[in-house]
């Protein structure tokens, strides 16, 4: 009762207090200790200190084809490996790495191609393991008692899927219930009691289209085990809360996540890009996921996302969470500025087609610098625009989207400001041109250029500002929506052009609209509203399916397997893990997403990575026949470059920085997805699927001499 006479500000302190108590019990961080115990788990120290064993003690061997997914038992006791063999190998951890007899287990399956997924069902003594696999097939091995041994292993196979089973999932602390996600697009929840049974609990479809969307993976939160997300054949990632599906529509989720870049319509990496891979963080309140040819990006379910930190941002001091108490003002002439000119950074940003070469090490250089500049100064304008120049003259996967960001933030720290600032409005126009708003780009050039004067001053410093005009009409032209128009501005244009003006380019109207049927991709209906209505603003970090983004990683190059993990390690989510197509598994700082350490894991492409539930190990596994273990050691003289990353010349001409522009090169270039659709083999893709395990699927299972049966 002595509630009701709280003022209404105390009894919103009484409700905040309540809420984080209960989230902090959730999230099992209640005291002290225990709160110390998840960072010291995998602290930024050990991870630097990642190498594999000397010899071959941690290098597991015993599979006869690519390691397709690994999985921890709940104590850690056991690492399950799965693989094209068809066969299901146990690890028993630490005995595994010393080699020794009775530290490894082989168990047969009755799969009939590659097996994509394996979990340990948790409070079973690690004696009941699920399977999926290519051949549409989920299996429940039940090992009996005694197991180690030699005796039997009992196998249920549930046929319920019409298409390859990518991932199965099982739920903290529930030894009845796991699921399955498949390429037919459903997830699938089955229960031990009743296997025959299955619960159809959600078909994934995109917006208004009739076809499902391929499922690449299935998580479950560990805090909030109702919560179920899917990695789907698009650009999104759906949340689904488990509790509702029954009384709504099964296709809707709670949260469809996506990078700002990517929730942009019109834009023809939309249709390149699918997600391969989500992870739960062990708090529960964010996810992250891997992207096929583009970057791995983490979101906060419970907040905002933390926009103005979602940028590379370089040293220590990046890590601040918020920018409470950190001085306003301009940096023009402080050490910032002074370190871009001794880098020749802004000779590069100047004039970026005088040495593409070394365009992405400088520009990549300067959004370090400039992104540590703006920890302090987080209101500066000259920072801001000068990394937007940065990202625009880089064009990596997403820097578009993060450009468009630093300009808007620059035009409302001085309202009016950007409508006089020609260089400005120009960057505006190209980080639209680079994200396929073609429309609204060039209405924007020709809204704020046209008709007005600049000084030779200006006019020199955007002589490039013809050749963006004229990718923009080839653009439109070669989109249907018309080239050049009644509108175009004579600023742009020489007076002795040979070309008559048109009254309206060809698909247009005479107002130099977009003519209705002229396109199958028009721009994003918004942005066009918006610049139509002279608005300087997108708000496209502001959407539902993009605000929520906390943060990229870039380094890895994602386009040969569909199958690339991306996952937290630690108990308190602080580092971020993903395996990359140059055989390297790549750690970074999730908060900042700096790069703190890579491993050389594979001599192919390294498709998993596993942290034990523990102590600090990894598990890593790809296209060679073999798994690998990594725990912290003394590191190497070759990793010197990432122990001072604050000097940035060392930084661009360091190995990790010509790794990172390897593979991000790869990125921009390669977009074939390397494996076919099942969806345009025809409707019968079972017996398709039969056929072919029939005939190439015993292969592996004809030798068995090293397998021992249990």
């Amino acid at each position: 009762m002595a509630c009701l006479n709280w003022t209404q500000s105390e009894c919103g302190d009484a409700r905040g207090f309540l809420e984080a108590v209960t989230r902090g019990r959730e999230c099992s961080v209640g005291s002290r200790a225990r709160k110390r115990r998840r960072e010291l788990h995998l602290a930024e120290s050990l991870v630097r200190k990642f190498e594999s064993a000397e010899g071959s003690t941690s290098v597991l061997r015993g599979h006869r084809g690519c390691v397709n997914r690994l999985c921890w038992s709940e104590t850690g006791r056991l690492l399950a490996s799965v693989s094209d063999d068809l066969k299901i190998f146990l690890w028993k951890f630490p005995q595994c790495t010393l080699q020794g007899a009775g530290s490894s287990w082989c168990i047969p399956t009755n799969h009939k191609a590659n097996i994509f997924g394996v979990k340990f069902l948790p409070l079973t003594n690690d004696a009941k393991i699920v399977t999926g696999a290519m051949d549409c097939e989920v299996q429940l091995h039940h090992l009996e008692r005694g197991w180690e041994s030699g005796n039997s292993c009992h196998t249920t196979t549930l046929e319920f899927h019409n298409d390859r089973v990518k991932a199965v999932e099982v739920e903290p602390c529930n030894p009845n219930n796991f699921w399955s996600g498949s390429e037919d697009g459903t997830v699938l929840q089955f229960d031990c009691r009743c296997l025959q049974e299955p619960a159809h609990l959600v078909t994934c479809r995109a917006h208004g289209a009739p076809r499902p969307v391929e499922v690449k993976f299935v998580s479950i939160n560990p805090v909030r085990p109702y919560q179920l997300a899917t990695a789907c054949g698009d650009e999104y990632v759906r949340v689904y809360d488990r509790r509702m599906l029954s009384r709504s529509d099964r296709d809707d989720p709670l949260m469809k996540l996506t990078p700002p870049h990517l929730a942009v319509n019109g834009s023809e990496r939309k249709r390149l890009t699918h997600t391969t891979c989500v992870s739960f963080g062990s708090t529960g309140r964010r996810l992250v996921a891997s992207y096929h040819g583009d970057h791995c990006y983490s979101f906060d379910l419970d907040g905002e996302g933390r926009q103005d930190a979602a940028f590379e941002a370089g040293g220590r001091g990046a890590r601040r969470r918020d920018t409470a108490g950190i001085p306003w003002g301009s940096i023009s002439d402080t050490e910032y500025h002074d370190a871009l000119v001794r880098m020749k950074v802004l000779d590069f940003l100047k004039n970026p087609d005088a040495n593409r070469v070394n365009v992405p090490p400088a520009a990549t250089a300067a959004i370090r610098l400039l992104s540590r500049g703006l920890v302090r100064y987080p209101n500066s304008r000259v920072l801001l625009e000068a990394r937007a120049d940065a990202f625009i003259a880089r064009k990596w996967k997403g820097d578009a989207s993060f450009a468009l960001r630093d300009i808007e933030r620059a035009m409302a720290l001085q309202p009016g400001y950007g409508e006089r600032d020609l260089k400005l409005i120009v960057a505006f126009a190209s980080a639209l041109h680079q994200l396929q708003q073609h429309e609204s780009a060039r209405y924007l050039m020709e809204r704020h250029v046209k008709g007005k004067t600049f000084s030779d001053t200006e006019l020199r410093g955007l002589v490039h500002l013809r050749g963006l005009q004229e990718s923009v009409e080839a653009a439109l032209e070669e989109r249907g929506s018309g080239g050049r128009g009644e509108g175009s501005s004579p600023f742009l244009y020489d007076d002795d052009n040979d070309g008559e003006e048109d009254e309206g380019g060809e698909g247009e109207d005479g107002q130099g609209h977009p003519r209705p049927g002229g396109s199958t991709e028009e721009d994003d209906e918004e942005i066009l509203r918006r610049i139509r209505g002279d608005e300087l603003s997108t708000s496209l970090w502001a959407r539902e399916s993009s605000r929520r983004m906390s943060q990229r990683y870039v380094s890895q190059a994602n386009n040969q397997t569909d199958t690339k993990e991306v996952s937290f390690l630690g108990n308190d989510d602080s580092i971020v893990a993903s395996g990359s197509d140059d055989g390297n598994v790549m750690l970074f700082d999730s908060f900042t997403g700096k790069l703190l350490h890579y491993l050389e894991a594979d001599v192919n492409i390294v498709n998993c990575v596993q942290c034990h539930p523990q102590v600090p190990c990894l598990a890593t596994s790809g296209l060679e026949h073999v798994v690998r273990l990594w725990e912290p050691r003394a590191p190497h003289a070759h990793r010197a470059d990432l122990e001072h990353p604050g000097d940035s010349k060392m930084f661009v001409h360091s190995t990790m920085m010509k790794m990172v522009l390897r593979n991000q090169e790869q990125n921009n270039e390669n977009h074939v997805r390397p494996l076919f659709s099942l969806a345009d083999i025809g409707e019968n893709q079972r017996a398709i699927f039969r056929a072919l395990a029939d005939r190439f699927g015993t292969t592996f299972q004809a030798d068995d001499e090293q397998c021992r049966t249990v």
